[in-house]
């Protein structure tokens, strides 16, 4: 999902509807999500750190990570994405708001 095109803008808006109608999803600044293409969405609400995600087919919501330390400042961008390697694993990379830093978490469930 990386990179922008019509597909992407359209993806994150139909994203911050779906995550917007949560109960329990504060989506200020700070906030970054991305989908899985299969049933789940990934997302961080405001900087919190704390990783969550929204299985679409049992409309539930499960904490995923934490982030190892905070996010200092926080900033409007996305900066989360699923990577799949060459030998089919798949992790999710966060990028820090205000730093270079980058940490990721094997998807494996």
């Amino acid at each position: 999902m990386g990179g922008y095109g019509m597909m992407n803008n359209l993806m994150n808006q139909l994203l911050n509807k779906i995550l917007g109608s949560l109960d329990n999803v504060d989506n200020g600044t700070g906030s970054m999500y991305c989908y899985d293409g299969v049933d789940r969405v990934y997302y961080q609400s405001n900087a919190t750190g704390r990783i969550m995600y929204y299985d679409v087919a049992k409309n539930y919501i499960y904490p995923f990570a934490t982030i190892p330390y905070g996010m200092s400042a926080a900033i409007l961008s996305n900066r989360m994405e699923i990577v799949k390697t060459a030998d089919g694993l798949a992790y999710l990379y966060i990028m820090k708001h205000t730093g270079q830093e980058m940490c990721r978490c094997l998807i494996f469930w």
